[in-house]
């Protein structure tokens, strides 16, 4: 767990689960948005940066419970759980698990993909050429920098084993939370429109909201005051 913006007064916290690719600094912005009132705790998966030298996960349900077991300490005040793209199955599954401890999150705020019962719609890549036409096609990376060989190197060593993960993972048609669901849904976003976002409505017992932004995939990282103020009001909105 890294705490981009301590706020140790903070009345609620933000557990991120950050995207294919990413490490838990993508999400500073966010995080000095939301302080003081609000702490935000990003995921750093194994495998990246500070943690590069530890095994990188393919399996999303095996991610989601080494993340459930470090995040409990820090489930003393109410905390909200966010994960865009691949982040978004951690998040479920991180949900679920700690609604199991009794610990359920007040919400979930997922983006970027498709729900948990449809599937990723996309097979696992068969070789780092696909990945990097995925990147090329999505403008995900600067195509600069795909250029550079030991640049290159160091995200595939990442995406080979998230984008397996994100793939691969599907739960059962009618698995649920308890937590309401605010999904993020960009207008542009190629992975997922407002009916893949309304797939989600059969993953809760409560509400589902979607609330649209303008941008394409990264728009979470690119239109964070708009981001910002959504999260801050899906943790004090009533559950209907």
């Amino acid at each position: 767990m890294r705490a981009l913006e301590p706020s140790p007064q903070a009345a609620s916290r933000v557990l991120v689960c950050p995207h294919a690719g990413a490490s838990a600094g993508a999400f500073t912005a966010l995080a000095g948005g939301l302080a003081p009132g609000v702490e935000l705790l990003a995921v750093q998966y194994p495998g990246r940066q500070d943690r590069r030298s530890e095994p990188a996960v393919r399996d999303v349900s095996v991610l989601a419970e080494r993340i459930a077991d470090e995040v409990r300490p820090w489930t003393d005040r109410p905390m909200a759980v966010l994960g865009h793209s691949m982040g978004a199955a951690v998040a479920f599954e991180v949900t679920r698990r700690l609604e199991d401890d009794g610990t359920a999150p007040v919400r979930l705020f997922v983006s970027g993909r498709r729900a948990p019962g449809a599937g990723l719609g996309l097979p696992p890549p068969e070789s780092d050429d696909d990945i990097v036409a995925e990147l090329r096609r999505t403008d995900a990376v600067p195509r600069k920098l795909l250029e550079r060989a030991a640049y290159r190197e160091s995200i595939l060593s990442v995406l080979r084993h998230d984008f397996h993960a994100n793939a691969t993972y599907r739960c059962p048609t009618g698995t649920r939370v308890l937590s309401p669901i605010t999904f993020l849904l960009s207008d542009e976003d190629p992975y997922v429109d407002g009916e893949g976002a309304q797939g989600w409505a059969d993953h809760t017992e409560s509400d589902l909201d979607v609330v649209r932004f303008p941008g394409g995939h990264d728009f979470l990282l690119t239109s964070s005051d708009a981001v910002i103020s959504e999260v801050r009001a899906g943790l004090s909105r009533p559950v209907r």
